[in-house]
């Protein structure tokens, strides 16, 4: 067959497959919106705790607590979606945390701060962990790279804009605060998407046929020894469990980083919104090649382009290495594709929510220390805690050549 036929194939099948399937064109728009939350969030709270007078090493701190909630919360999600309407409970998980956002902007004392920080992580965990599966299981085989890639396009499109205006309003206001309150309407748009694309009151028949016993009994041990190739889960649990480490010890501290290299707060977001923009076309990109080259190679190459940018972070002392660093930030995003893809091709569907949960568990697990060494290697320099984390992620990087292709 010619290499033009080939392509028409390809063209074709993505076209059918992606573009036109009903699931996917709410699926999408609902990710869209979970990642921009997700990285208003992110980029805000280090901002919010200088804000309000918090230093940065309590926020390690409260972040390594709302990991280790998140270990046991990680595999009940897992096993709720995939025994329950995964669109019903990411409904549910999207009002509660719209609910816990606006609270931030009241700005209460430094108690319920903390423990609104756990409560968002609780909602959003519960509403990736419903919605990620379903994805997954509604892209057709051939086409799973490209369909990643397509997801991922809107996500750093959605988010880059989000985040340009959010640092339009912090500038205005001048209260940063004000990005909170920006990711409360989004996510009640995707409760609304998810709302009507669940199956009737298949949740609460659902939750009614769980006895709570055997809700709270469900822990990482149980789902492991159902999963169909447990021995290649441990390897991706290694894997996963190094490079989280890597990056939870260091990307949360980015905007501060920035800031202490001179970039004002609103100029930082301004920049981090345009490399989620220039992201989104290296997403389809990378969509293509997962689709046609070997996955497992994109795979160990995105987590050595990430070891890289941690590098870069870590040796900047002005505003021009800190590019460097977000330029390579940009060139990861080509590999995402094929990291999804690979990581669900090795296991069935209709696990698809309990393996997740687990890959869940192991990444709260690294990210219980991680960001209260981060926290304090930055309060000795903040250039170590960057060093350190871009070793451990060229660590996973090497682990992830051992695993098969």
């Amino acid at each position: 067959m010619s290499t033009t036929n080939r392509l028409g194939e390809y063209v074709a099948q993505v076209t059918d497959g992606v573009l036109r399937n009903d699931k996917l064109r709410a699926l999408f728009p609902a990710f869209v919106g979970i990642f921009l939350v997700g990285e208003l969030y992110k980029q805000a709270l280090p901002l919010y705790f200088e804000a309000v007078g918090i230093p940065l090493a309590v926020l390690g701190v409260v972040k390594s607590a709302a990991n280790a909630v998140e270990i046991g919360v990680s595999p009940v999600a897992g096993v709720l979606a995939d025994r329950t309407d995964r669109m019903g409970l990411a409904a549910v998980a999207a009002v509660a945390a719209s609910v816990v956002l606006a609270a931030f902007a009241l700005r209460p004392g430094r108690a319920v701060v903390t423990g609104l920080v756990v409560l968002t992580a609780v909602a959003l965990l519960l509403l990736n962990n419903a919605i990620t599966p379903a994805v997954n299981a509604a892209l057709e085989e051939g086409v799973e790279g490209i369909g990643w890639g397509v997801r991922d396009v809107g996500m750093y499109l959605g988010s880059g804009v989000g985040l340009a205006a959010a640092g339009a309003l912090v500038s205005r206001t001048e209260r940063v605060e004000v990005i909170f309150l920006v990711a409360v309407p989004v996510l009640l748009g995707v409760g609304a998407v998810a709302w009507r694309r669940r199956s009737g009151g298949a949740l609460r028949a659902a939750l009614s046929d769980i006895e709570l016993d055997d809700l709270f009994a469900i822990g990482v041990r149980e789902q492991v020894r159902s999963v169909s190739n447990r021995r290649l889960l441990y390897a991706f649990c290694l894997v996963e469990l190094a490079t989280t480490a890597g990056m939870g010890m260091t990307m949360f501290l980015l905007p501060a980083l920035a800031t202490d290299l001179g970039l004002a707060a609103s100029g930082y977001l301004f920049v981090y919104s345009a490399s989620r923009l220039v992201g989104a076309p290296a997403s389809l990109v990378g969509g293509v090649a997962a689709d046609h080259l070997p996955k497992k190679w994109l795979f160990v190459a995105n987590y050595a382009v990430e070891g890289a940018m941690l590098v870069a972070f870590g040796l900047a002392d002005g505003p021009a290495l800190f590019l460097v660093g977000m330029a390579l930030f940009v060139v990861q995003t080509t590999f995402e594709p094929g990291v999804v893809a690979y990581f669900f091709d090795n296991f069935d569907d209709e696990e698809g929510g309990t393996i997740w949960g687990i890959k869940g568990s192991v990444h709260k697990v690294a990210n219980v220390a991680a960001p209260v060494v981060g926290g304090g290697l930055y309060a000795i320099d903040p250039h170590l805690s960057f060093l350190a984390g871009g070793g451990l992620m060229l660590v996973g990087s090497g682990i992830a050549t051992t695993l098969p292709r």
